[in-house]
Order: C-alpha cells, then sequence, then structure tokens
C-alpha cells in the first residue's frame, strides 16, 4: 500500500496535503492528477480558442473555461462509465507505485458513480488509501466548512467521505508545520491499515 487517493471539494486543500506529505516521510512522494489528462487533451483548444493556457492561468481564468473542462470530462467518463481519464493514467500510476521507495499521490478522487469508478479503481484495483479533506473558517467560535464547488461535487461528496479511510479536517491558513503534522499522521494510519490487512490475510 504505497498509492495515497485524495478527495474533498475544491480548494479543501488536496494539493496542499501533497506539497507538504514529502516533509512528511523519507520516501520518493510522485503527484498524478486525473484532471491533468484532461486538461492535456483540451490544452490545445482552449489555447488557440481562449489563448488560455490551463496548466498556468489566473483564478479569472480558470473559471472562464471550467465549463469548457466540465462539460468535457462529463462526456468522457459517460461514454466510458468512469473510465475514461483512469485509462489515461493507470499504466503510469502502476508503474511508479511498482517502486517501494516511491509514494504515489492521486490528488483528485473525485466519483464514486459507476461501478467502477474512480473510488473503485483506487482502493480495489490499486489497493489504495483514500484521504478525505475538509476545510473550514472560524467565525464566532463556529467551524464553517468550505462547501462544494457545483451540484457534481455536492452529489459525489458523501459518498466519497463514506468510502474515506482517512479524514482530514482542517483549519484555513495552517502553518507549514500544522501541515506537515497532519500529513504524518495520515502515514502512520495508512501503515496501521496495512498491517491490520496483513494480518487479516495471514489468517485466511
Amino acid at each position: 500500500m504505497n498509492i495515497i487517493g485524495l478527495s474533498g471539494v475544491a480548494t479543501c486543500g488536496k494539493d496542499f496535503f501533497f506539497s507538504h506529505l514529502k516533509f512528511a516521510t523519507k520516501k520518493n512522494v510522485i503527484r498524478f492528477g486525473l484532471a491533468d489528462a484532461l486538461k492535456e487533451e483540451l490544452y490545445d483548444l482552449i489555447k488557440q480558442t481562449y489563448n488560455v493556457d490551463v496548466f498556468n492561468c489566473s483564478p479569472e481564468q480558470k473559471e472562464m473555461v471550467r465549463p469548457i473542462l466540465i462539460n468535457h470530462a462529463a462526456i468522457r467518463r459517460k461514454e466510458t462509465h468512469g473510465r475514461y481519464w483512469i485509462n489515461k493514467i493507470n499504466d503510469r500510476v502502476k508503474s511508479a507505485a511498482a517502486n517501494k521507495d516511491n509514494i504515489v499521490v492521486i490528488t483528485d478522487i473525485r466519483f464514486a458513480e459507476y461501478e467502477k469508478d474512480e473510488v473503485f479503481w483506487l482502493k480495489k484495483e490499486l489497493s489504495g488509501f483514500l484521504i478525505h479533506i475538509s476545510k473550514y473558517y472560524v467565525e464566532n467560535d463556529k467551524k464553517i466548512f468550505v462547501p462544494p464547488a457545483n451540484v457534481e461535487e455536492a452529489k459525489n461528496n458523501p459518498e466519497l467521505i463514506y468510502n474515506s479511510d482517512y479524514i482530514i479536517e482542517w483549519e484555513n491558513n495552517l502553518n507549514k508545520e500544522q501541515a506537515i503534522e497532519y500529513c504524518s499522521d495520515a502515514l502512520v494510519s495508512m501503515r496501521l491499515k496495512k498491517i491490520h490487512n496483513n494480518l487479516l490475510t495471514s489468517q485466511k
């Protein structure tokens, strides 16, 4: 078990988690994103039509082209029962994970709609560890969690929480030390789950 999938609504801190994970382990931390394959597929079209670089654009530009990305991704998912973007990176993920000195992080596990969707792929096919992240702000001594950005997130987020192996709820504007502590705790939980799974296997 050296593959981690990150889930949670937009701006919850999935890439933030990844960027600090390398400080919590001596292993090589390698990132993959299902959305990267989407951006690669639409890069030329969006660049030529709107002069927007989807890999390096402002928040305003990202919001402008977001509907195109979302709709194209949904069409491809529907055509393949959720497997299109998985198939784009599956071999590369497995190749990276074959080296036990690596921890592979898939930073955008978003769907559990189809029978063999992203959660199934991560947990059943890759034997991965699913972390769900929520971010909150404190107002008048109450936690205000960042809400889903769209209908699809609102629909899938409960399933992602239900299927997660580890749940993080962290406050906005964490410092580096705090973020690393969250990452370290997640790694401990992952190791414990691996030990537990090995014990169950040995008892069969």
